[in-house]
């Protein structure tokens, strides 16, 4: 499947739901204090259809006020589907988050290129 890059949206709006588990606790640096989250989101994908993905993702404290961490999990698009021919794909994000006293901040996601040259997508967190 060839696409000409005019007929992809870019404005890929959706909504994510998040749950916090836990902040583990161990004797390895890099796994001491990181906070394990169930993460689902619903977005309008590249090509104005729907995409699902569901995953757990790990954050850890990089300063102060940022946060480093990966989102893995599972996601569906229509056009993986027509792609690939699965169903389900798997996917690794890195990504920063602010981690502000506040009910608001942003995370930024970074999606390896797979079928595209990579995309940094930014994240507004509303916590309530």
């Amino acid at each position: 499947m060839r696409t000409n890059n005019a007929e992809l949206n870019e404005s890929n709006y959706g909504i994510d739901l998040t749950y916090n588990l836990d902040e583990l606790m161990s004797d390895t640096r890099i796994l001491n204090k990181v906070v394990v989250s169930i993460e689902a989101d619903i977005y309008s994908d590249s090509f104005s259809e729907l995409g699902y993905l569901f995953g757990v993702s790990f954050q850890r404290r990089l300063f102060e006020k940022l946060d480093w961490g990966v989102n893995i999990g599972l996601i569906h698009e229509k056009n993986l589907l027509e792609k690939l021919d699965l169903y389900l794909h798997t996917f690794l994000f890195p990504n920063l988050q602010t981690n502000f006293n506040h009910p608001v901040n942003v995370r930024i996601l970074y999606v390896p290129p797979v079928h595209n040259e990579g995309i940094v997508a930014p994240q507004l967190i509303v916590s309530f």
